[in-house]
């Protein structure tokens, strides 16, 4: 697939959720005296909150076990219990942080803020840690969000969270490596924020999930056997150079995926993977991508006409398994997707290949520049228009596409035909002409000739239709865009277009 990567866009600050699991024994307010152990953890809480154990036992150098740890939240409404609590030399670090050797945790109960419902976690633990206090306040001035959370280790087990409305979520277990997570992140595209002010990127060794489940009070079920992500590098703003982009990840992966509504499923996968390569020797930076076997479940359509237009066809499911290998040089511009797959079972099979040139680090972050200062509210045309300059330098070398049918067109003529009190056959032998008729105006007697032939034996034989531009030399997108508006009948000539069927 493609490897632009997609910028991500938030509408209100807010911290990584994979940051939330190690701060929750965080509070809000703090001595301003060196405090350490059980001293430390219980000035941590709101005033006002009560906290009490079955059994304590505190030792030198801030560290403390204790059992039936009952915290009783300021105002009353929340009460949060743990069975089991053990934390190794938690102590202040004089400069906003708080920090820790370990801090472990088993049998959690509680409930969480705001509309959230009630949760369990089974264990908790954290090594390696420091935190800032105010790391739940609204409106932290911007000395203090260039802090950072730092996480040695974190690991999670048998967590159960429910909303007030009903629905669930569940996870099995959590671990986390290495985490560098910041607090100021720059994603509203309305902010106009300049990448130069941005906090340096999140980053970790490895995130992983497994066991995932959930419901929703409209009796949606589902399930995702596990995700993992290695050597991650995400950058804290929207306006992130595309060279920061192309370091997200070294891989992912997502393992099976179901979804149901009632008894009946809906949608599964079985697995997808991603990996973004090292830079070779030119910087040329590989990425390749695969998604197997998506099933969507056609009988479970929500819209009865499209429901029984999917029966007339004869499809119950959707079967679909997904392949894509790019590559990318960020100095030089070329931009290219070696292969690009989509294989619809007993439908049909979509092949694109292309490469460009002219894509720089400046032309990307142009580019995106410009989306930026539309999602904020600039005119699109103006913003698009002052780009030309910049775009004209990028350009087509080539571009391959091709449809191979698989029983998906002869299901469609067959279906269209029975409307129009005809047959598929007949309806396939005369699209030509229809074809021919409807591109007369162009005045392109040759390209006409060409398309008609192509689709007429690609109807005919249910074979492959392919469309591909090989220009002697890379061609502008910018002029063959004008070249459109201007005079259509330029195109095909430019891109040397050629249409074929089979």
């Amino acid at each position: 697939m493609s490897p632009i990567l997609p910028r991500p866009t938030l509408k209100r600050k807010s911290l990584p959720a994979i940051a939330a699991f190690a701060i929750a024994l965080a509070g809000t307010t703090v001595s301003a005296q060196a405090l350490e152990g059980k001293a430390l953890f219980e000035k941590l809480f709101k005033d006002g909150t009560k906290i009490s154990y079955s059994q304590i036992s505190e030792s030198a150098g801030g560290s403390f076990s204790a059992t039936g740890v009952k915290i009783e939240y300021a105002g009353g409404d929340r009460v949060s219990t743990i069975q089991g609590l053990d934390v190794k030399a938690l102590r202040e670090t004089g400069d906003g942080r708080l920090a820790f050797d370990s801090i472990s945790a088993t049998e959690l109960t509680g409930k969480a803020r705001g509309n959230g419902g009630p949760f369990t976690i089974e264990g908790l633990s954290l090594t390696d840690s420091e935190i800032p206090y105010k790391i739940w306040q609204d409106g932290l001035t911007a000395e203090e969000k260039k802090q950072r959370i730092k996480i040695g280790a974190l690991a999670l087990t048998g967590f159960s969270a429910q909303q007030r409305r009903g629905d669930t979520f569940n996870v099995g277990s959590m671990n986390l490596q290495n985490a560098d997570v910041p607090l100021d992140w720059q994603y509203d595209p309305a902010s106009g924020v300049s990448a130069s002010t941005a906090a340096a990127p999140m980053t970790f060794d490895l995130f992983a999930l497994a066991e995932l489940s959930g419901s929703t009070s409209q009796g949606v079920s589902w399930d995702v056997a596990n995700i993992t992500i290695d050597g991650a590098n995400i950058p804290t703003s929207i306006g992130a150079s595309v060279d920061q982009w192309m370091k997200v990840y070294r891989s992912v992966s997502v393992g099976k995926i179901t979804a149901a509504l009632g008894d009946m499923q809906v949608f599964s996968m079985d697995s997808m993977t991603g990996t973004i390569g090292k830079p070779d020797g030119e910087g040329t930076i590989p990425s390749n991508s695969e998604i197997k076997n998506i099933n969507v479940n056609l009988k479970a359509l929500p819209d009865p006409q499209a429901k029984a237009i999917a029966q007339q066809l004869g499809y119950e499911t959707v079967q679909i398994d997904m392949v894509g290998d790019g590559t990318y040089n960020p100095s030089s511009g070329a931009l290219g997707i070696q292969n690009f797959a989509m294989n619809f079972k007993d439908m049909a099979d979509l092949n694109l290949t292309y490469n460009m040139t002219g894509y720089t680090k400046d032309v990307a972050n142009a580019l995106q520049q410009a989306q930026v200062k539309i999602a904020g509210g600039a005119n699109p045309q103006t913003s698009y228009a002052e780009l030309l300059p910049i775009l004209s330098n990028l350009k087509l070398d080539d571009f391959k596409f091709g449809l191979t049918d698989k029983s998906l067109t002869g299901r469609l003529l067959d279906f269209q035909a029975k409307q129009m009190g005809t047959t598929g056959d007949q309806l396939a032998q005369g699209a030509p002409m229809m074809i021919g008729l409807g591109m007369g105006g162009l005045n392109m007697p040759e390209f006409t000739e060409m398309v008609t032939k192509a689709v007429g034996s690609f109807l005919t034989n249910k074979g492959t239709l392919t469309v591909e531009a090989a220009p002697a030399e890379p061609v502008s997108i910018i002029n063959v865009v004008l070249a459109g508006q201007a005079d259509p009948t330029k195109v095909p000539e430019m891109l040397n277009l050629q249409i074929s069927g089979k």
